[in-house]
């Protein structure tokens, strides 16, 4: 069943929303979601009112007719309801009827429930394979569903992209990025200010993993040494670690050894004091003391993938395995928090 979405040309509803163009997503399922209004609609609402279900849901609102919601049972039905919309001969597939949807502001096309998330309003970036929104299809790119204008990482050195199977599966999409031969990273944009705390969490399924210290699974963590830098990034022996340098000092904090078996959930967070703290699979593995001083506002772009200098690198200094979402915070999650946020993916995408 979709969530509640409303049409709304401004700035998200503080407290319940991820925003995709034009539209107010609703993720906070105690949120108290109002009524159909003038510039918008919310599905869902009154009690009662019935949201079709299976495949895909378009919502749409147009300024003469009112709004509108399309249930599209299938994939294969995306492709008349992009004839509908007039999108040309170039939406000729599933694939290019969801890229284009992707990048029409006036329209949410969405096929699954969006997770609950902690802290909505401090959620900075989520790239997930288990969003329609995130879906790269037909374009080199994997789409930020956490707020504002759409946003996108590029995907780089041949990163090949799984989108599950026809039954579009959550956990079976993911972007395998191959560190045996090195070249394969994405590319986000950057924050526009250092994050003075934060939380970086990541589904990792590395089941021929590079632990190089060189090899960066998701942080900002290129360009100058004295620039300020963040990252997970593997422990050069057996795992993982969360890293932070600010200037020329590095600072580190271990998530010991790798346990493999599928997609498992590491999570890095940095209070802006003093602590760092790892967590695996939302539970607290490991703490360690960080930089007392001010992150320095460096610019820099996020890299999924590649190595520590931001490039694509090679065999072993460059990330190898699988990736399904990354979430970004500009605040420490705590403990209750994380493992909030581990059991709704984990029971939601089954892992």
């Amino acid at each position: 069943m979709a969530q509640p979405i409303k049409y709304n040309t401004g700035a998200k509803v503080t407290g319940c929303c991820i925003k995709k163009g034009n539209y107010n997503i609703g993720v906070v399922q105690n949120y108290e979601y109002g009524p159909t209004s003038s510039s918008g609609f919310y599905a869902g609402y009154p009690s009662g009112t019935t949201i079709p279900t299976g495949g895909f849901v378009s919502y749409q609102n147009k300024a003469s007719q009112g709004p509108s919601i399309y249930n599209i049972p299938s994939v294969d039905d995306l492709v008349y309801f992009g004839t509908q919309l007039n999108l040309g001969a170039s939406a000729s597939s599933p694939e290019a009827v969801i890229g284009a949807c992707i990048k029409i502001p006036t329209i949410a096309l969405v096929n699954i429930d969006y997770p609950e998330l902690p802290l909505i309003d401090n959620n900075i970036l989520t790239l997930d394979a288990g969003y329609t929104s995130s879906y790269p299809w037909l374009d080199p790119n994997w789409f930020d569903v956490a707020g504002g204008t759409v946003t996108q990482a590029s995907l780089s050195g041949g990163t090949t992209w799984f989108s599950g199977d026809s039954n579009y599966n959550y956990s079976d999409s993911y972007l395998f990025m191959n560190g045996a031969v090195g070249g394969q990273w994405a590319d986000c944009p950057a924050f526009g200010s250092a994050l003075q705390e934060f939380t970086i969490s990541v589904w990792i399924n590395s089941s021929a993993p590079n632990f190089s210290n060189r090899a960066c699974v998701v942080g900002q963590i290129y360009g100058a040494q004295t620039n300020s830098n963040f990252a997970i990034r593997g422990n050069g022996t057996n795992g993982y670690e969360g890293y932070i340098r600010l200037a020329t000092s590095g600072y580190t904090v271990n998530f010991g050894v790798s346990p493999g078996g599928g997609f498992r959930n590491y999570v890095f967070t940095f209070d802006g004091t003093n602590t760092m703290t790892a967590y695996l699979d939302g539970t607290q593995v490991g703490t360690a003391a960080g930089p007392s001083g001010t992150l320095i506002s460096n610019g820099l772009k996020t890299v999924i993938g590649g190595n520590d200098t931001g490039t694509p690198g090679s065999n072993p200094d460059t990330f190898n395995g699988f990736i399904n979402n990354v979430v970004i915070y500009n605040t420490a999650l705590d403990g209750t928090q994380i493992s909030q946020l581990y059991d709704v993916y984990r029971t939601q995408r089954g892992f």
